[in-house]
Parts: C-alpha cells; sequence; structure tokens
C-alpha cells in the first residue's frame, strides 16, 4: 500500500503545473547561459560630441564622404567594396571639382582592386574607370600610369584566368587614353612597361617566350608554364587587346601627328612605296609631304558660302594645311647639323633594325597561335550552310589584324638577305595559304536571310586585309625571271579547309614584269 501511494504520488509530480506566487519570475533552468554585461561607459568615436566633423563635406545620399568610401575600398565584405565603388561614383558625378583635386587618392586606391578576387568588383570598377578617365586630360593621368600599369600587369599573371581576362580588359581602357605609355619601351629588353605588358599577354596565349643569348639564335624559354585552355570568348578578348596594342606600338610617329577626324578620307595609303627608300625614317619624311595637318579636334575649318567667289582672295582653299610643301626661305641646317647628319642616321637605322629584328622574332613566336586560331574557326565561319558565329568571326577578323600589324612592319622595311627575313616572308606565304581557299570572303547563308551589316563589313575587312598581305608578299618576294605563272585563282576558291595536321599550302607570289 505504501509503494502504491508513491508511485500515485511521483507520478502526479511529472504533470503537474507548479504555483507561482505573485510578483515572482519563472525559475531559471540549471543549464541557462548568462549573457548580461556591466559597462561603465560605451565609446562611440563616429557620434561623439567632441569630434568635429564638417558640415560642408561633400556627401552621397548615405551620407558618406570621400574619405569614408576610399576606407570602404578596403573592407573584407564583397558589397561594401562594391557600393563603395559606387558611391564615388554618385559623389564625383554630383561634385566634378573633386576628380582634380583628389585624384592621387583615388587612383591609388581604386587601382588595389583591379585583381580583386570577386569580379563583380571588377566589372564595377571597370565601368567606373570607364566613366572616370575620358574626364581626366591625359597630361594629368600621364604622372599616375606606373601605378596604374603596375597593378594591372601584376593582374596579368594572377593565378586565376578569370582575373588575367578581366586584366586584359582595363589594357583596353588604358590604351584607349593613354597608348603611349602603355606601349613605351615595347621592343626593348628593359623592365619597361610595354615589355611587361607584351610578356603578360604571350603568358595568358600560352605562347610566351623570351630572347635567349644570341637573339633569334637563342634558345627559347616559356614564359608562362599554365596549362589554362581559354574559351572562345576570352581568346577573343585577349587577341583583339593584342591588335590594338600592337597598331599602337607599330604606329608610325607621322600616322599620330596627321591623325584627325577624317584622317582616312583626307590621306593618300603610300604604304606600298616603303620598300623604295633606304630607311622608315625616309619614308615617314616622305609620307608626310603628302598628308596635312589638320586642325585640332572640335576646331574644323568651315567656309561661308558665297555666290561670288574672288580667287585671288580664296585660292586653292583645302581641308588641312600643307605647311612642309611652303618651306620658308630662312629656314636651313647649319654646319654643324650637316657634319653630324651621317652619325644620326647611322643611329636612327640601328634602331629601325633592332625594332624590326624583334617584330621578326614576335612573329615567329606568334605564328603557331594564329594558325590554329584560323583553323579552328574558319570552317564555322565560311561554312555555306549557315551564318557565321559572332565570335568565331571577330576571331578570324583579329588574327588577320594582327598579321597585317606585324608583316607589314616586317616587309614595309628594305629588304635583306637575313634568315629571319625569309623566314617571315615564308610565315606569311604559310598564313596566306590558309587564307587562300576562302577567298573572297562572303557570307555563307544569308543570300535569302536578313542581310547583317556587322557581319558584311567584317567580310570586306578580312578581305582588304588579305589584299594588302598578298601586296606585301608580292613586293618583298625575290624576282625571278623564269618563274612559271601563278595558278587560275577560280580553282582554289571552293577547296576545303585543310586539317591543322597537314602541312601548310604555302602561297607562291611572283612579281609581274
Amino acid at each position: 500500500m505504501p509503494k502504491a501511494t508513491k508511485k500515485q504520488k511521483d507520478k502526479a509530480a511529472d504533470f503537474s503545473k507548479a504555483k507561482l506566487k505573485l510578483g515572482k519570475g519563472k525559475k531559471a533552468p540549471t543549464n541557462v547561459v548568462d549573457t548580461s554585461y556591466k559597462a561603465r561607459s560605451i565609446a562611440l568615436p563616429t557620434q561623439s560630441i567632441v569630434q568635429s566633423k564638417d558640415s560642408e563635406a561633400p556627401t552621397t545620399r548615405r551620407r558618406l564622404t570621400f574619405d569614408d568610401l576610399i576606407a570602404q575600398l578596403k573592407h573584407y565584405n564583397v558589397g561594401t567594396r562594391k557600393d563603395a565603388i559606387l558611391g564615388l561614383r554618385e559623389l564625383l558625378d554630383g561634385y566634378p571639382t573633386l576628380i582634380q583635386t583628389q585624384l592621387p587618392s583615388l587612383v591609388s586606391n581604386c587601382t588595389r582592386l583591379i585583381a580583386d578576387e570577386d569580379a563583380s568588383v571588377r566589372r564595377t570598377l571597370l565601368s567606373f574607370l570607364g566613366w572616370l578617365l575620358p574626364q581626366i586630360p591625359q597630361e594629368d593621368l600621364v604622372p599616375h600610369s606606373p601605378v596604374l600599369l603596375l597593378f594591372t600587369t601584376s593582374a596579368q599573371t594572377h593565378i586565376f584566368p578569370e582575373i588575367r581576362i578581366d586584366a586584359i580588359r582595363f589594357l583596353d581602357l588604358f590604351l584607349e587614353h593613354i597608348p603611349d605609355i602603355v606601349t613605351e619601351g615595347w621592343a626593348q629588353s628593359s623592365g619597361s612597361h610595354g615589355r611587361r605588358v607584351l610578356e603578360g599577354y604571350l603568358g595568358v596565349l600560352n605562347a610566351g617566350t623570351i630572347f635567349g643569348e644570341g637573339g633569334d639564335t637563342g634558345p627559347v624559354q616559356a614564359t608562362s608554364v599554365a596549362s589554362v585552355v581559354l574559351s572562345a570568348s576570352s581568346k577573343l578578348v585577349v587577341l583583339k587587346s593584342l591588335s590594338s596594342f600592337l597598331n599602337c606600338a607599330l604606329s608610325t610617329p607621322s600616322a599620330s601627328n596627321h591623325a584627325g577626324p577624317s584622317s582616312s578620307t583626307c590621306s593618300i595609303p603610300t604604304w606600298f612605296l616603303s620598300s623604295s627608300f633606304t630607311s622608315s625614317e625616309a619614308f615617314e619624311t616622305f609620307d608626310s609631304l603628302l598628308k596635312p595637318t589638320l586642325p585640332a579636334r572640335g576646331i574644323l575649318p568651315h567656309e561661308k558660302w558665297k555666290e561670288e567667289v574672288d580667287m585671288e582672295l580664296n585660292f586653292e582653299s583645302f581641308y588641312g594645311d600643307f605647311r612642309r610643301a611652303f618651306a620658308p626661305i630662312n629656314e636651313g641646317c647649319s654646319l654643324q647639323e650637316l657634319c653630324d647628319i651621317d652619325v644620326a642616321a647611322s643611329g636612327q637605322s640601328s634602331d629601325s633594325s633592332a625594332r624590326t629584328s624583334f617584330v621578326v622574332h614576335l612573329a615567329r613566336t606568334l605564328h603557331p597561335t594564329l594558325v590554329s586560331t584560323f583553323l579552328d574557326c574558319a570552317p564555322a565561319v565560311f561554312s555555306p550552310s549557315g551564318g557565321p558565329p559572332e565570335t568565331e568571326l571577330q576571331m578570324v577578323q583579329a588574327v588577320g589584324e594582327i598579321c597585317r600589324c606585324l608583316y607589314g612592319a616586317i616587309l614595309r622595311e628594305p629588304p635583306n638577305a637575313t634568315k629571319a627575313y625569309s623566314t617571315a616572308i615564308e610565315d606569311l606565304g604559310t598564313i596566306l595559304g590558309y587564307f587562300s581557299p576562302y577567298f573572297p570572303f562572303t557570307a555563307g547563308g544569308t543570300a535569302l536571310g536578313k542581310r547583317d551589316i556587322k557581319v558584311e563589313q567584317a567580310f570586306q575587312d578580312l578581305n582588304l586585309i588579305y589584299c594588302e598581305l598578298t601586296s606585301y608578299l608580292v613586293l618583298a618576294a625575290p624576282h625571278t625571271p623564269g618563274a612559271p605563272p601563278p595558278q587560275n585563282a577560280d580553282s582554289h576558291r571552293r577547296q576545303k579547309a585543310p586539317r591543322a595536321s597537314a602541312p601548310a599550302q604555302t602561297l607562291r607570289a611572283s612579281r609581274v614584269s
């Protein structure tokens, strides 16, 4: 009986609710964690009444000043860094005077994000710099170019491939605004900006080489051991940027001095005459005589229409000024300049030959990459059954532009009997041999469909590039009086593309006597 009573009491204790007395809280469990704290004071530096704040400082909609945004660029959170870049654009857009006053701090802090590991931060920074750089005068941007190129070339050799590709996009932006600084010293052996940028291009393409002892005869060593295979879109970014870099680096000084809003319409192409001159400097001097000095950008010459024109007052009014055609009487050379003319000419000739040998080696280095890229894209681009893919079409166009820059710079020089020069001619003939079966280049599958102006323009550019490269090859080919006439081109137009493993079909060119 006592045992049964005890069991009933234990059972009732499990399901009974303890009665609480008035004014007392619930009893805390035994395993409770005490989270309360005691402090004599709480420090809030940003809200201190002692701190003096400049109420007239420019701020964003979130009440952030320029210094606050610069500090947030170094934040560990990805969203905070991205919002800081957007805040800088908002602040500088509302207060443009801050661009000039805060330019050193702005450039030094923003360039650190070029190699940021988050893709959204890099895209936001690229958009921000694309908006900012056009508002900065070139003379103000040039002193900050070493910092810009230092972080960009460092990002070109980053361990992550996507950061390397984004570094190429930043280089495209810098080539648009400071091309002379980006390409400075690209053909020299010293560690200049242009040379580091070029080695970065070759490293991304896995085609990088450096000169060994003895120039072209020295051993070739790879600058990149990465085995990353680029996608078609990434490879297109690299090839287009490399084409822009070579175009800026190999452009003649006369072309840059006479550039203008419509330089293509008011200049005469004279590249086919360059092989008749003893040096590139002599050709550039002759070329400058045929090109007018155009006015500054934004100040175009104009003439007011008149019903009757006085020929004595308005005689031969041209678009541009041919200053070299009318030399003043007092213009001439001193006796000392005439004595040193041979020394100056020999120095210019040696510099020109050194650059040409470098371009020959670079063309030889890029030759396998250019050929393999064309063979991969040509079947899809020149297929008669359908329209060409946009990426592959632009890649073929970039290959042609790179070939025109490199081999044009080589074959515009006076011909010589060196092995490197003959090798460059053979390589160009090999590349044109792969191009020839598809010439003339036309868009297939668009006869009954809608015409695409961009595609037609791309094929027109390819036809012009092919004709120009063929002209270079014909002018540079050795004269062979007993050479057989070339075969009919119509029989080779619709041949199938040669396979990558097959030997290249070399294009033979002979002079017309």
